[in-house]
């Protein structure tokens, strides 16, 4: 995962020396693979830090996340943008459900599926800005539409995909298992003839894209594109997982849902991404969201006893310094006594006991 500094600086204050932050990181868990300083098209130059993300902590492959480890670590505030209440001021007159219908035929391996329509966009280069962030963490600007969806990705962690909404036949999504035999062509070139054990998001006819794995030719959005569908989602990790490999395809989206997403974080990626769109490519933002979410994801609770923790570290924290700690990592305590009950934001799902 590389981040680059100047990005987490929107989120949280950085007042130590890059190395000293890649050696803090490191010690924390999140180990520097490389420090590169990286010249952009401008002659600009950009710091940037490759960190190496064991599988257990999925919630770090974004800024976001990073940026949440960086101000608890250097005991900084965390600045984070509210895009779900701003979305509410831009919606549009039309019903959403009157440009797209969705259908959930696989709701264990698709918990959670939620689409935006954005009509009467102009698909065309990004700004400047944009394409900087893209090039200093490697990924290739391709319009603005893809990339920002490729920059949400990046700053929430959680994968999103445009669909050309006139190229989707019956204005349909369909999340249901492929045929046995069926094609899709991927955005890489690839052919494939899909088995019963993939997961895809249809159309009222063919797969339009390998479920959180890659979209496919035959709905990509380019420069004619007037409507896109705007889908973000769960996907279960072990089908993606399973896919992925079978059907040799990898890709930023699959590494993450391979690790799991924020189940609650679907919603405020896709505002931000839709915010960002009517922005920089224009249209108007249909009113309202599809969101099939048919067993909302209860939240978890965990005791934690000082003793024991104090025990286990070697360490002699009292329960403030500890409260201290949890809420700036984004938890809630319950109860401020010896033994704490400690509410786990739904971006942690690797936190299930003491």
């Amino acid at each position: 995962m590389k981040v680059q500094v100047d990005w987490l600086k929107e989120y949280t204050e950085i007042d130590i020396p890059v190395d000293k932050l890649g050696h803090v990181l490191t010690m924390a868990g999140l180990e520097i693979e490389s420090h590169e300083t990286v010249e952009l098209p401008d002659g600009e130059k950009s710091e940037v830090l490759e960190l190496n993300v064991t599988p257990n902590r999925g919630y770090c492959l974004s800024h976001i996340g990073v940026a949440r480890e960086v101000s608890a670590l250097l005991n900084k505030s965390l600045k984070l943008p509210d895009p779900l209440k701003a979305l509410e001021s831009e919606w549009g007159e039309v019903a959403v459900e009157d440009r797209v219908s969705v259908e959930n035929l696989e709701p264990e391996l698709c918990p959670r599926y939620c689409a935006l329509v954005i009509e009467n966009v102009k698909v065309g280069p990004s700004p400047k800005w944009l394409k900087d962030r893209l090039t200093a963490i490697g990924l290739r600007p391709i319009n603005n539409i893809v990339d920002i969806t490729n920059f949400v990705m990046m700053d929430y962690g959680q994968p999103l995909h445009a669909f050309d909404r006139d190229l989707l036949a019956g204005n349909k999504i369909i999340i249901r298992r492929a045929k046995k035999g069926e094609p899709f062509a991927s955005l890489d070139g690839t052919e494939l003839k899909l088995e019963p054990d993939a997961l895809v998001i249809a159309d009222g006819e063919k797969p339009v894209a390998l479920a959180g794995i890659m979209g496919g030719t035959k709905s990509q959005v380019s420069e004619t594109t007037c409507h896109i569908v705007l889908e973000s989602a769960c996907f279960d990790p072990a089908t993606v997982r399973k896919g992925s490999k079978k059907y040799g395809l990898r890709s930023d989206s699959s590494y993450r849902f391979e690790r799991g997403v924020d189940w609650n974080g679907v919603v405020s990626a896709q505002a931000r991404a839709a915010l960002m769109i009517k922005e920089l490519a224009g249209g108007e933002i249909c009113l309202g969201r599809v969101d099939i979410y048919p067993q909302e994801q209860k939240p978890i609770f965990v005791s934690l006893r000082m003793s024991r923790l104090n025990q286990l570290l070697g360490a002699s924290f009292n329960s403030e310094q500890v409260q201290d700690i949890l809420f700036r990592l984004g938890m809630e305590v319950l109860n401020q006594s010896e033994n704490m009950e400690v509410k786990i934001p739904s971006f942690r799902p690797d936190l299930l006991r003491e």
